[in-house]
């Protein structure tokens, strides 16, 4: 009986370990997967092992400033750590949203005390439009007790959105799938495929102090409203 009893505790730390994100982000971490974070995270325990770039949204104005230009009499609303995608950081090791898409980049809003309000990835996809729209498929059943809008933004690019009271998660992507000229190591060019994709999740604390009005100028983390439709 004992050994048993043994065997379950075992089960169930080891369910517990592969169903939490690892706490650092690094090139050779275990795999970031946005769909797990509590939005209790440390950033500094995340940006430990990494190159990071970051940046201060200050005063009235919501002004951006690089930190190191931060003065006495700026007041500090919001942080973003931006990770650099330095030795290959993301290409190692792609930011994951339930391993059903894989991102390169990665920004995470903070507010002035460190508090995690919000995650952004992005990634110009090199395979078929087909794979996006099956993500979204997806998205939208395992999303589907919340609000889910679907917009067309200015320019063409569709926009969706689920929200509910603690948590939004907002995609936009290109209209269509795109190409772009790579160079491999022997500088011959080559066409592919290149399709924008980013996606923002926005937690319970950047809804319930309104964050969004701090952000409106910023595209890494503006909720696109009305004004922003076709």
């Amino acid at each position: 009986m004992k050994s048993k009893f043994l065997i379950y505790i075992v089960f169930l730390m080891t369910a517990c370990s592969q169903s939490q994100n690892p706490e650092h982000i690094c090139k050779d971490c275990k795999t970031f997967d946005l769909a797990k974070v509590t939005y209790q995270e440390d950033i500094q325990e995340l940006t430990a092992k990494a190159e990071i770039f970051k940046i201060a949204i200050v005063n009235e104005s919501n002004q951006e400033k690089r930190v190191e230009e931060v003065t006495d009499s700026d007041k500090v609303k919001l942080y973003k750590y931006r990770f650099l995608d330095e030795e290959g950081l993301f290409e190692e090791n792609p930011i994951s949203y339930d391993n059903k898409f894989f991102f390169d980049g990665l920004t995470v809003l903070t507010d002035a005390e460190d508090n995690i309000q919000a995650f952004s990835t992005t990634t110009f996809y090199d395979g078929k439009m087909e794979d996006i729209e099956k993500f979204i498929v997806y998205m939208k059943k395992k999303y589907s007790n919340f609000h889910f809008e679907e917009h067309t933004l200015r320019g063409g690019m569709p926009l969706y959105r689920w929200t509910s009271d603690d948590e939004i998660i907002q995609i936009v992507s290109d209209k269509e799938e795109g190409t772009e000229i790579r160079f491999d190591e022997n500088g011959k060019e080559t066409e592919v495929s290149s399709t924008h994709i980013s996606l923002t999740i926005y937690g319970k604390s950047f809804i319930e102090n309104n964050i969004k009005e701090w952000v409106e100028n910023n595209s890494e983390f503006l909720i696109y409203e009305e004004q922003s439709y076709e």
